[in-house]
């Protein structure tokens, strides 16, 4: 579904475009897209098979890997060489032989299309087919493969104009779109009549280019004709679009009222009465809301003809007196309406479903979402393209800045690094003055022990010194204390070894070799 003044835009923007670049014959037309093949079984259709049979017909076993196909069609109903894009690897057969004339192959790791597949497609299977006459319009969709600026730059060169799709309306105005519809038909066809065939035939990447070879015969120049004239794109006509495929004005948010004036409120419509006069809606909403305090019988007579119909009450937490939008109607916290249902007093809804189909609350955009374009744009104009290198810039930008903050966080760590290293450093520095320190007090404890051991030595050795001078001394022969002084008794006088100044009784002396030399036995033996 697409909104047909979106569409009615775009129409538009395509006369002029083709207007101001002088594009008239419908060999300047083109259009790029990519379809998938694989990962999923082919749709099985009804039919007519004999009663009793067991297995009517089988379904076709595929090795589950996505392969992409690239097919550009033109206006004047021929189709370019397709580009098949394999899973991993290119298959090691002679797929190349077997498969559509000129097509072009390649692979990827997961079998999509990426910008630089793309831009190798324009400069092999798709500019070098292009018609003499010059420009040539190219319609794309939005996606990021196909909008670089290597791209751009490339259809620049070569005298093709790029204009794009706008958003949500690929399935619409793509004449690929329709296109493939045709192909994978006629591609599942071909796959369950192989499955008859041969029970238990797998289609794998090896066996796709002679199924997609005999699949595009089912692409007729007819088809490509009904492709762009059901599109509107050639001959450019909005209305050869199906109504059931587009959104009525009526039910658009922020359509424009009959002052050709654009609020922005989703409760203005434009309603076609039986007298095909546009009538402002708006001015027949209900403001009453309950719970605000207001009148209730003025509440009731604005809806006498309408029983049943009641009004939303918000319930979040934002004050009544500040959460009413008067221009949308709705809360300003939650996006609820709270006016009256439109559908209801546009008469497309019964009252008693006035609670049941109401109109969905404002949801708010996502913070960093990039919205989707919703107009045409010429891609090859010189602001497109500076929009691009803008675009291509802020990349570098954030680039650069993600590098300046990685810097500044390696510097931090390595600051950071440097701190605790120092800090380690000083720890493991005072942990060895503190056992330097110890050492030297334990050196200096034990130097203070030994000293007192020494003290206590000495001064017991004094001690035994004393008492061995407090001792009487006793002769080393007789082993008597000598008499006392002035005792008469002979043998009293106390004599001293020579040699060993041990003491003995004169009488006890036995060797007197030199005069006044005194010897004792013991020495005078040795």
């Amino acid at each position: 579904m697409a909104h047909k003044s979106v569409l009615q835009k775009f129409s538009k923007q395509v006369e002029e475009t083709m207007a101001s670049y002088s594009i008239t014959d419908p060999a300047q037309l083109y259009n790029i897209d990519e379809t998938g093949f694989g990962e999923k079984e082919p749709k099985s259709g009804a039919g007519v098979y004999r009663k009793g049979a067991k297995y009517p017909c089988q379904r076709v076993n595929t090795d589950r890997e996505h392969i992409t196909v690239t097919l550009c069609v033109v206006g004047d109903g021929t189709v370019l060489p397709p580009l098949v894009v394999f899973k991993g690897s290119k298959p090691s057969t002679s797929y190349a032989a077997e498969g559509p004339q000129n097509a072009l192959y390649c692979e990827s790791e997961a079998g999509y299309v990426n910008s630089d597949i793309f831009l190798q497609y324009l400069q092999k299977g798709v500019e070098p087919y292009m018609s003499d006459k010059k420009p040539r319009l190219l319609y794309i969709d939005n996606a990021s493969c196909h909008l670089t600026l290597p791209i751009v730059e490339f259809c620049l060169s070569k005298d093709i104009v790029l204009l794009t799709l706008p958003a949500n309306t690929t399935q619409i105005l793509q004449p690929a779109d329709q296109v493939f519809s045709s192909l994978k038909g006629r591609f599942n066809k071909l796959t369950r009549e192989a499955g008859l065939v041969r029970p238990g035939t797998t289609i794998a990447k090896s066996r796709f280019t002679p199924f997609l070879k005999y699949a595009l015969q089912a692409v007729t120049p007819a088809v490509v004709h009904s492709a762009w004239r059901k599109t509107g794109l050639y001959p450019v006509d909005i209305n050869a679009i199906p109504a059931h495929k587009l959104v009525a004005d009526a039910l658009e948010a922020g359509s424009v009222s009959q002052g050709e004036t654009d609020t922005g409120c989703p409760l203005m419509m434009v309603v076609e009465e039986d007298d095909d006069q546009p009538v402002d809606v708006s001015t027949q909403v209900d403001m009453t809301v309950k719970g605000q305090g207001q009148d209730q019988d003025q509440g009731q007579d604005q809806g006498q003809g309408q029983p049943g119909v009641s009004h939303p009450v918000c319930t979040c937490s934002v004050a009544a007196s500040t959460q009413t939008d008067e221009v949308k109607g709705a809360c300003t916290a939650c996006g609820t309406c709270i006016r009256e249902n439109p559908l209801v007093t546009m008469g497309r809804l019964p009252a008693e479903l006035a609670d049941v189909l109401w109109v969905p609350p404002e949801t708010r955009r996502v913070q960093g979402r990039k919205r989707p374009c919703t107009q045409g744009r010429v891609m090859t104009a010189a602001e497109e393209i500076q929009k691009l290198q803008e675009d291509m810039e802020k990349p570098k930008e954030v680039a650069a800045q993600k590098e300046l903050k990685k810097e500044e966080r390696e510097t931090r760590r390595m600051e950071k690094m440097a701190t605790e290293a120092e800090q380690k450093e000083q720890r493991k520095q005072e942990r060895e003055d503190k056992k330097k320190e110890k050492t030297a007090r334990e050196a200096e404890q034990k130097e203070q022990r030994e000293q007192q051991k020494l003290a206590r030595q000495i001064q017991q050795e004094e001690e035994k010194q004393v008492k061995k001078q407090q001792k009487p001394q006793l002769c080393q022969v007789c082993e008597r204390a000598p008499r006392p002084a002035g005792a008469r008794t002979p043998g009293s006088t106390w004599l001293y070894c020579a040699f060993c100044s041990a003491p003995f009784h004169r009488a006890c002396l036995h060797v007197d070799q030199y005069v006044n030399v005194h010897i004792c036995d013991k020495c005078a033996s040795q």
